[in-house]
């Protein structure tokens, strides 16, 4: 038998439903070659503030908020840290299609913290891992990621903040993180759940590129980890990122934002199960 289909999401109009998982949703804004629109905000943008009313007996009710990430190195580490504070700080921009009302965040933190952007034609690309270091590509503002070794004297440091050559990613205050970092999530399940829901256009990646998308993925990975107890990993704020094609290569639009949906279902409904099993 073909999957059920779950309600159809509804804009919130009143409160946020009491036990409802709450999600995160980050797209990127623009740069190179998308100088006029993002697909991965276009796409994220249309679930901001929306309920994903619950369809099975048990099952939570999901709440989403939407936020637009600068491709700038300097704003994912300022901002991400705060992502995953109890209770969040959101101060980036949310989507325009809600009035910029930023919907109270929980006071214990997302459950979920899924980040989109842009990546090659052909697929969607759900990310396994993210990488500490290699980050050489200058981002919007033409500044790049911070050097690993960082110098005490103020005339070293403006040098190396400026040497292409340098190693750069992760440095202070996140020597503690490994060199690459996985999601906790299934991904291989994920994959195999989003083609049995009609998403043929999808695969699983081990290399989120090594920019921005990368930089971000392992920035929220790390604060997951620091931010819940070390004993109890169900209890982290789960993270993902995924890569959209761009708009109709071959995915149209809405069947991008229809796969972001299906991805914040089934993780949410995993992560419920997990913490009830």
């Amino acid at each position: 038998m073909p999957p059920t289909n779950p309600p159809a999401r509804e804009r919130r109009d009143g409160p946020i439903p009491p036990g409802a998982a709450r999600v995160l949703l980050t797209g990127f804004g623009l740069f190179g070659g998308y100088e006029t629109t993002n697909p991965s905000w276009e796409a994220a943008s249309v679930l901001h503030d929306n309920v994903l009313p619950s369809h099975e007996a048990g099952a939570r009710s999901i709440h989403i908020t939407a936020v637009k990430v600068p491709v700038v190195y300097s704003t994912v580490l300022s901002a991400v840290p705060s992502f995953h504070a109890s209770p969040p700080q959101i101060t980036l921009p949310v989507s325009n299609g809600a009035d910029g009302r930023l919907p109270p965040p929980p006071q214990d933190g997302y459950d979920f913290i899924f980040h989109v952007g842009v990546g090659h034609s052909g697929a969607l690309a759900v990310e396994q891992l993210a990488h500490k270091t290699g980050y050489v590509r200058k981002d919007v503002d033409g500044e790049l990621a911070p050097p690993i070794h960082a110098q005490n004297h103020p005339s070293d440091q403006k040098v190396l903040s400026k040497n292409p050559t340098v190693d750069r990613g992760f440095g202070k205050g996140y020597r503690e993180f490994a060199d690459e970092l996985e999601t906790s999530i299934d991904v291989n399940g994920l994959v195999a759940h989003l083609k049995q829901r009609g998403h043929k256009h999808v695969r699983l990646s081990l290399d989120p590129g090594r920019y921005l998308c990368d930089f971000i993925y392992y920035c929220s990975l790390a604060e997951s980890h620091r931010s819940r107890p070390a004993g109890n990993p169900a209890a982290r704020t789960k993270v993902l990122f995924m890569h959209v094609p761009p708009i109709g290569d071959p995915c149209p639009l809405e069947e991008m934002s229809d796969a972001i949906e299906e991805v914040i279902r089934w993780v949410c409904a995993a992560t419920t199960s997990s913490l009830t099993t």
